[in-house]
């Protein structure tokens, strides 16, 4: 009876906060992990190459681990109509005048190698801040988890240049 209640009113056994952490979390998690291994295998810049690295082996792992706690708590994930990455305009083949053929790489740009640290300080604050927020959950399992993956989150963040605020609200 709980089962098919569960099922047809969409209710979820978390509360608002650990259900708005898992849908934001789990729309961001994936899309910034393709984004991670796009740049890791296109980007000029060396620096954005390791970073991208590092982004993606630690959000991938965690992929797994947030479908498990969403299905245990009943909250949909993936998440339905969550944004996905795509390279735009990966390679396009031109026609020159001289009727050869030439191969261009028009989403790749240095603007982009140049906002990919700015772009994943922003994203992992924003995973990082809702991770903060469920390790004070009333929900042991999300507690403990996001208590495990706090450290990994702020060691990320650092690497992209964030700067840690030492113990200040804001």
């Amino acid at each position: 009876m709980k089962e098919q209640q569960l099922k047809y009113t969409h209710t979820t056994q978390v509360d608002g906060d650990a259900y708005l952490a898992l849908q934001t979390i789990g729309a961001k998690v994936p899309y910034e992990t393709d984004y991670a291994t796009y740049v890791e295998n296109n980007s000029s810049v060396g620096e954005n190459r390791a970073l991208a690295a590092k982004v993606r082996a630690t959000l991938s792992e965690m992929i797994v681990d947030l479908d498990t706690l969403a299905t245990r708590y009943n909250v949909d994930f993936p998440i339905r109509g969550g944004k996905q990455f795509h390279a735009e305009n990966e390679s396009h083949s031109v026609a020159v005048a001289d009727s050869t053929v030439a191969h261009t790489s028009a989403a790749h740009s240095d603007a982009s190698d140049e906002h990919y640290a700015h772009h994943v300080q922003h994203e992992v604050a924003l995973i990082k801040d809702h991770f903060t927020r469920l390790s004070r959950n009333t929900n042991k399992d999300l507690r403990d988890y996001a208590a495990s993956k706090l450290d990994a989150l702020s060691t990320l963040y650092k690497d992209a240049g964030g700067k840690e605020e030492a113990g200040g609200h804001h």
